[in-house]
């Protein structure tokens, strides 16, 4: 998705292209881009212009809206998957409370932050190597 968004002002961008450049499987980044698709977050063209493309500007599409593609929800473990103690139900509840709060702060932090803060980062982590050749 950053690729994708690097790319915005420029128009599609092929997937070998972000394959080569992330260093991934094309074959694994096309099902990536399925799902993607499928969610409405990017639009593909054919032919010798072709690619792919976001559907909204960067700023525009959260780290929230990119999760939700690849998981139903945000949840930390919940009581069952932590084992917790059948005896002890205000332990059950106060551990549970936690982990609610948790999940509302993750939550929150994945809507805070947009593709276009990521470029930005991407940028400046970019340009720092170059100066310091790291």
């Amino acid at each position: 998705m950053v690729q994708l968004a690097l790319s915005f002002e420029q128009g599609p961008i092929f997937l070998h292209t972000i394959a080569e450049i992330e260093g991934i499987s094309e074959k694994y980044l096309s099902q990536i881009v399925i799902l993607l698709k499928n969610a409405g977050l990017v639009r593909s063209f054919r032919g010798s212009q072709g690619g792919y493309i976001l559907i909204k500007p960067a700023d525009k599409i959260t780290l929230y809206d990119v999760f939700n593609v690849f998981e139903e929800s945000i949840a930390l473990p919940d009581q069952e998957s932590l084992n917790i103690s059948r005896i002890d139900k205000s332990s059950e509840l106060a551990v549970q409370d936690v982990f609610l709060e948790l999940n509302d702060i993750l939550k929150n932090k994945l809507m805070s932050i947009t593709l276009y803060d990521l470029v930005k980062n991407y940028k400046l982590k970019n340009a720092y190597s170059l100066i310091y050749n790291i």
